[in-house]
């Protein structure tokens, strides 16, 4: 019968006896960075079962099926706080249009048919576009130009940094230089998808030890305030009080609409000013049907843009230019 300790070899694995776990472990550099190599199990919080098919693939990656046609923002259940984090999708049968991938505040609650880009959903949502939409970058109903629109069979991947309270869009591993930051709370990962037959393949969804982008040329911050920032705005209680000496009468869910509810000119004439100057208030020029429609490309948004010029021509005049 062999003995054991023969084998015990000085500065082989069993020659060191007592010490071998100490040894294994002086081996194991950088126990964090196992992190990164761990899917997060993903899953959606779906309000639309009879329009939205959640597929399982590989028991990682999950596939989402649209069966009809109408708006759908979904969102994943993950929370995102206290890390870096990221998210790899794809779409299919899209052509780049009527989709999108971005983020949601936490304490938000996306209804269902709610689109990612119109009142109130905008003001919560910060989202990356397809390359048929009119803007890349949506946020707070203000769409930003700079990034490539992505398109079907293209990996996206989101990057967010709670840290740095950035969020940063990869095209097939190139990264975009409109990102959005000043994100200052938890979030969650959206998609957006509105026509039926298209799909989004969510390909993984992993906590890393370490941020992958990197500062680039032509970089543009696009700033997301957090819900409490907003509250705490002496706009935003001004404007709280319907029945106070202003008079307003329009829904908060749409600041555009406060200015011409006012109960007098001058009143109108000073709030207008007050939006304007906090960014809040947007007044697009007045101009034909024709005019607007030569400027939009055909890409299925005309009926859209059509209903937002005619929901301008609506509003009251606001009495800003007037002195």
């Amino acid at each position: 019968m062999t003995v054991p300790i023969e084998f015990n070899v000085i500065g082989g694995l069993l020659g060191l006896g007592e010490y071998i776990l100490l040894d294994v472990l002086s081996e194991i550099r950088l126990v964090s960075n196992a992190v990164q190599f761990l899917d997060y199990p993903i899953s959606i919080i779906n309000k639309e079962p009879d329009c939205i098919e959640l597929i399982d693939i590989d028991g990682v990656q999950k596939k989402i099926q649209k069966n009809k046609y109408y708006t759908c923002t979904i969102s994943l259940v993950q929370v995102l706080n206290n890390g870096i984090w990221t998210m790899e999708a794809l779409f299919q049968n899209t052509k780049g249009y009527g989709v999108a991938i971005g983020i949601v505040r936490d304490s938000y609650d996306i209804p269902a048919r709610a689109c990612y880009c119109y009142q109130p959903h905008t003001d919560h949502i910060a989202a990356f576009s397809g390359r048929n939409s009119p803007y890349p970058v949506w946020y707070k109903d203000k769409g930003t130009y700079g990034n490539a629109g992505f398109d079907d069979n293209q990996i996206l991947r989101l990057e967010f940094d709670s840290f740095k309270g950035t969020l940063i869009l990869f095209i097939d591993n190139v990264q975009q230089p409109v990102y959005f930051s000043g994100i200052k709370e938890k979030v969650r990962f959206i998609i957006y998808m509105n026509q039926d037959g298209t799909s989004c393949t969510f390909m993984s969804l992993k906590q890393l030890i370490a941020p992958t982008s990197k500062q680039i040329a032509n970089e543009v911050d696009v700033q997301c305030p957090s819900l409490s920032e907003t509250l705490a705005s002496p706009l935003y209680f001004i404007l709280r009080l319907q029945n106070g000496p202003l008079g307003l009468g329009a829904p908060l869910s749409c600041p555009s609409l406060w200015v011409g509810h006012l109960k007098n000119k001058k009143a109108n004439h000073n709030a207008s000013k007050w939006l304007k100057r906090a960014g809040v208030v947007h007044t697009p020029p007045r101009c034909s049907w024709s005019q607007h429609h030569t400027e939009l490309i055909a890409s299925g948004w005309q009926g859209h843009e059509r209903e937002r010029y005619e929901r301008i021509c609506e509003r009251p005049r606001d009495y800003s230019d007037r002195r």
